[in-house]
């Protein structure tokens, strides 16, 4: 069901300009995606959410995009990058 929500709300992503939304939608996205074991496709949708974060200063958002991130390469046992 939340799933649901996140793909209906990355479908409007293009009727909007407001890149905090934009890239809060991307960080669940990420997040649904690491906790269904899809770490690629959590690693793409974090990447475009640490992009919309970063693009408006948004220390918050860039903190827990890249908490998220830590964990899929973690999950991968990559710990060096």
């Amino acid at each position: 069901m939340a799933f649901n929500y996140f793909q209906r709300a990355n479908e409007l992503v293009p009727e909007t300009t407001h890149k905090i939304g934009i890239a809060f939608t991307n960080l669940n996205l990420g997040t649904y995606y690491f906790e269904n074991g899809e770490i690629q496709k959590a690693l793409d949708f974090l990447e475009k959410s640490k992009i919309g974060y970063t693009e408006e200063n948004d220390i918050n958002g860039i903190c827990l995009t890249k908490i998220i991130t830590g964990k899929c390469y973690s999950k991968e046992k990559k710990y060096d990058l």
